[in-house]
């Protein structure tokens, strides 16, 4: 640069110049007074939205540094969220807010475009179905950074229910129901219900049936029965029927689930029916009248001789106007006595079969030794067992005597004895009649009771003692005996001489 020359110098980004833009090349060859660069500054934030606020100290921010800015109440920022200090130390434009994502009840659909929403403008918003909004269809956000008054969702409701369906009938009240709410419904004829048990609340105040009730469950008799399940049959549909036991139909082979949910006109089966009946079997005899009866019914018998039925207890209407007898009865049981045994169980024998007897006690049969059950029921002619008999008995022994009469006694039977002395029986206090005429005897008699005195005492017990034994006695205080030291119970029960004792004398003196 020659002497007289200008040059123009400037300061880098973030300086400010203080003095002349320019220095003279002087004639002295140097420099003239040279001006310096100062750091510089952006000024104080100013912020043009009254929602934003500083999240920092700006005021010593230089060129290309950035503040960083937020909303107020939660809000959003539109357009970033910094500002630039520029090479002109100006603030860049500052970013605008929007109200905060707007928290609506479930009843309305996600507000998912109301984010970004700046001051003055509206967010709309729609109810979810089934619900209608009162108020307006938006929300706007206001100059403070908040939403203005939100709107509500009210729940549709339904009018009471008028049944569609006759064959429906509601249980319990319906009124005032909300959108999805239901009201329990049956069917009124019994039948049963060919989907859902309840009617539904729909958007636009419109119930929702069920399809409706089937016919209720058949119960069909006289012969009549189904071809198939017919236990869910709907409105129009139709149940085929036949009759059991080849009996005639009469009518249509069908029925009809009509739309009120009842059948139409059942067809019938014609029974045969039997003529009065006449006993096969004179042993068996009906219980009762037994008339005009159709096929499959019966009549109660029973056994006229007091026997048990052989198998069942009624006679049955067949087809063709047959009766079914049963087999007939047994004869009755058998109450036999004086001996007379059944050999083997004679407690249900048919017409015709025989019953075996034997006698107990080896006591001779009289007769055949078997009965015939006959066919009228009864049994024949029954044998019997002659008994032996014992004739008057003659007592062997003297000390026993008979208590009234014994006279034609048969074998097992008894007379009642006593001691005639007044002594105790030794053991049976009877005679027994026993076979071949013979009378068993008891032992006999003992001696009675010894009364004694006179200083005569027993030596032992002498209550009971037989004919032949001894009674040892002796004198009490030292008495002398007089005869021998016992006294003999005899064989006619008495005792025999009774020793005595000598009394001591007093002398006179």
């Amino acid at each position: 640069m020659s002497p007289g020359k200008v040059c123009f110098v400037q300061c880098n980004k973030g300086m400010t110049l203080r003095g002349k833009d320019s220095i003279v090349c002087q004639y002295n060859s140097k420099w003239s007074s040279q001006p310096k660069c100062v750091k510089a500054f952006c000024p104080s934030v100013v912020l043009q939205d009254d929602l934003l606020e500083l999240k920092e100290n700006c005021s010593t921010k230089t060129v290309d540094e950035v503040c960083e800015v937020s909303c107020k109440n939660d809000g959003k920022l539109i357009e970033g969220k910094k500002m630039k200090c520029l090479e002109d130390f100006r603030w860049s434009e500052s970013p605008r807010c929007a109200c905060a994502t707007p928290y609506v009840s479930k009843s309305f659909e996600e507000a998912k475009k109301c984010d970004f929403i700046p001051k003055k403008e509206r967010c709309s918003l729609r109810c979810k179905i089934g619900y209608n909004i009162i108020g307006p269809d938006y929300i706007e956000c206001q100059n403070n950074g908040k939403w203005g008054v939100f709107p509500k969702c009210q729940k549709e409701s339904c009018p009471d229910p008028v049944m569609k369906i006759s064959t429906l009938e509601l249980i319990g009240k319906c009124s005032e129901k909300k959108v999805g709410q239901t009201c329990l419904v049956h069917c009124v004829q019994g039948g049963r219900l060919l989907d859902i048990n309840f009617i539904k609340c729909f958007g636009g105040g419109k119930w929702g049936f069920p399809f409706g009730c089937s016919c209720p469950s058949i119960n069909i008799s006289n012969g009549l029965i189904m071809k198939g399940d017919c236990s869910l049959i709907s409105p129009g549909k139709i149940c085929f029927v036949e009759c059991s036991k080849s009996m005639p139909l009469i009518g249509p082979d069908r029925i009809v689930c009509q739309n009120n949910g009842k059948w139409g006109v059942f067809p019938k089966c014609q029974k045969e029916s039997c003529p009065e009946p006449v006993m096969k079997s004179s042993t068996l005899e009906l219980i009762g009248k037994c008339s005009e009866k159709k096929v499959g019914q019966t009549c109660l018998v029973h056994c006229v001789q007091g026997g048990r039925l052989l198998d069942i207890n009624f006679i049955k209407c067949f087809g063709g106007g047959k009766w079914g007898f049963p087999f007939g009865c047994s004869c009755p049981s058998i109450n036999i006595s004086n001996g007379l045994i059944t050999k083997g169980d004679c407690s249900v024998i048919s017409p015709g079969n025989i019953c075996f007897f034997e006698c107990s006690k080896s006591m001779p049969l009289i007769g055949p030794d078997r009965i015939v059950c006959q066919n009228n029921g009864k049994w024949g002619v029954f044998p019997t067992c002659q008994k032996e008999s014992c004739a008057e008995p003659v007592m062997k022994i003297s000390t026993l005597e008979l208590i009234g009469k014994c006279s034609e006694k048969k074998v097992g039977q008894t007379c009642l004895v006593h001691c005639v002395q007044g002594g105790r029986l030794l053991d049976i206090n009877f005679i027994k009649c026993f076979g071949g005429g013979k009378w068993g005897f008891p032992l006999g008699c003992s001696c009675p009771s010894i009364n004694i005195s006179n200083g005569l005492i027993m030596k032992g017990d002498c209550s009971v003692i037989s004919p032949g034994k001894i009674c040892f006695v002796e004198c009490s205080k030292n008495l002398p005996l007089i005869g021998p030291g016992y006294i003999l119970c005899q064989n006619n029960g008495k005792w025999g001489v009774f020793p005595t004792c000598q009394k001591n004398r007093v002398q006179n003196l």
